[in-house]
């Protein structure tokens, strides 16, 4: 039996596997300009994009498949595919893929998540593909090799290590991240194509052979890359920049005749309002910090503090346990300050960031301050000269102090 290709669909399941893992890496990167997204929205969506994005991928690759029953192409093997195989081979891919993004970004396993995530999607691409392979067994006798099982296996999790560690690396600009995206696009699609290479095709006794093949899969394919571009394009336009909303930063001018900031060493003060009612409503910001070498995100209302080291930042922020945990963020603090100042986690001290709705007083030290947070955990940070007095109104205001 001869296996033949058309170039022109393996073209397009070329391309979209690259739009897909372009648009899978933009929706799980952790760039300042995106759109922040919650952990679990953003684990669900990449898992959509990227395991459909390899779905159709191979859906496509399949359709471009024809087998003849002579090299000049004048008597092909009449082809049809199973629906239920075909969908749970979608099915497969996208939890598997939603499953490796978790273990690999919520930092549960520390320093194995990402191995053991790429073992889970990895598993998932290759599950996928012999799953799929199982539609067209009832038209054709289809074997394999065991090297070739192996193969494809292995290169899908060495695939699926790469997607997870370019997921987990800042967004580089548009011509890197693109360039970024064809890399992994063509490492995932080398995955089915390497797979079909170790696969073997016979007849049965009584094959149906046709002059031509039974339809133009061209258009089939077509369809299935157009709806896929729809989905792809949801999930760019998601990961798009939020409108600019009329409110501003927020900004604590001075009060007119204040020369002092307490009259007593220590304010201490009890909230009486949510912070949110002094600020505008926006899209809840999530910031990426390393823990064991893995991305998780944690949501800007648990954070405490930001402070600058070096050219990274030390977050110190509440963790899901109610716990004071520290740990080190690649960004720079000038690059935080413009998104956190307007949640209300403002600036200090050059050199510090602090969130007002954790502050339960002020200590004065001189002609400086020192910030107190409600975790007793939690170390005290400086307020400068300069901010003193703006930052007692506003915790007083926020306090309800009178």
């Amino acid at each position: 039996m001869v296996v033949l290709y058309d170039y022109k669909l393996v073209i397009l399941s070329l391309t979209v596997a690259i739009l897909a893992a372009h648009a899978g890496m933009l929706v799980l990167s952790k760039s300042r300009t995106l759109r922040p997204l919650p952990f679990k929205m953003r684990v669900s969506a990449g898992a959509l994009v990227i395991g459909g994005g390899v779905w159709t991928m191979h859906f496509i690759g399949m359709l471009a498949l024809h087998l003849a029953q002579a090299p000049e192409m004048n008597a092909f093997l009449a082809i049809n595919y199973a629906v239920l195989p075909t969908l749970v081979s979608g099915l497969i891919v996208i939890v598997l893929t939603g499953l490796g993004l978790y273990v690999a970004m919520s930092g549960h396993l520390q320093r194995y998540n990402r191995l053991v995530g790429a073992v889970l999607m990895g598993s998932g691409i290759s599950s996928m593909h012999y799953v799929g392979m199982e539609a067209i067994k009832s038209v054709c006798i289809v074997t394999y090799t065991p090297q070739g099982i192996i193969t494809a296996v292995g290169l899908g999790i060495g695939v699926s290590w790469l997607a997870l560690r370019i997921a987990a690396t800042r967004y580089r600009g548009k011509r890197r991240n693109f360039a970024s995206a064809i890399v992994l696009g063509l490492a995932i699609s080398s995955m089915h194509y390497v797979a079909m290479y170790n696969t073997h095709f016979a007849f049965f006794d009584d094959p149906v052979i046709l002059p031509r093949p039974a339809f133009d899969t061209t258009y089939l394919a077509c369809i299935v890359a157009v709806l896929t571009f729809f989905l792809v394009n949801a999930f760019l336009l998601l990961a798009l920049p939020s409108a600019r909303r009329g409110a501003a930063a927020l900004s604590y001018e001075p009060v007119d005749g204040v020369t002092e900031v307490v009259t007593t060493d220590v304010l201490e003060a009890v909230p009486t309002r949510s912070l949110d009612e002094n600020v505008a409503e926006d899209q809840p910001v999530s910031i990426g910090i390393d823990i064991n070498a893995a991305m998780h995100y944690i949501n800007a209302s648990s954070i405490l503090f930001v402070s600058a080291y070096g050219h990274y930042t030390q977050i110190g922020y509440v963790n899901e346990t109610g716990m004071f945990s520290q740990q080190m963020c690649n960004r720079q603090l000038s690059d935080l300050a413009g998104v956190l100042e307007k949640l209300g986690i403002v600036r200090v001290h050059r050199s510090h960031l602090a969130n007002i709705k954790h502050v339960s007083g002020l200590r004065k030290k001189g002609e400086r301050g020192e910030v107190i947070f409600r975790h007793d955990q939690a170390p005290r940070i400086p307020v400068s000269r300069s901010r003193l007095a703006n930052f007692s109104n506003a915790v007083a205001d926020v306090c309800g102090a009178i």
